[in-house]
């Protein structure tokens, strides 16, 4: 119940989340429903922290199991317990694999930022009657288009 080995971060200012991602071997994220990107996760890729994330919409597809992290049934205790068992029983691999790893998922914070920066501006200056191309800003969804209502991100 109380084991030392396992602690909760609890909150921090957002300045210090690469301080406190340097402080911990892993960052467990057991979601059991489907999430958003999440910026934690986001930073630990790119600070080069170990992650364990339930396979679930949002974290699965920035994670390349064994390589970028591991991935583990939402909602499976047994499978998270092994998955974290392996872990602790191949400690030593934590800082070569930290030196090593690269992640599939290439944005950061500050692009997904600027992405949905420029999906705001876009749709004020559409509801304001103004035409907006901005396909150059950054790489569209091959689906992201409007183009008859004259907005093509």
């Amino acid at each position: 119940d109380n084991d030392a080995r396992i602690g909760l971060c609890g909150t921090f200012p957002g300045s210090e989340i690469y301080k406190v991602l340097s402080g911990i071997d892993v960052l467990v994220m057991p979601s059991t429903w489907a999430e958003n990107s999440p910026l934690v996760l986001l930073n630990a890729l790119a600070s080069r922290t170990m992650v364990v994330v339930s396979d679930v919409k949002g974290m699965a597809e920035m994670v390349d199991d064994g390589i970028s992290g591991r991935l583990v049934r939402p909602g499976d205790p047994l499978c998270l317990g092994s998955t974290l068992l392996d872990i602790t029983r191949h400690r030593d691999g934590l800082q070569s694999w930290s030196e090593t790893v690269t992640t599939p998922y290439t944005t950061t914070p500050l692009d997904y930022a600027r992405r949905v920066q420029t999906l705001y501006q876009g749709a004020l200056r559409l509801a304001n009657g103004t035409k907006v191309y901005s396909r150059d800003q950054y790489p569209p969804h091959k689906d992201a288009r409007i183009e008859s209502s004259g907005l093509l991100v």
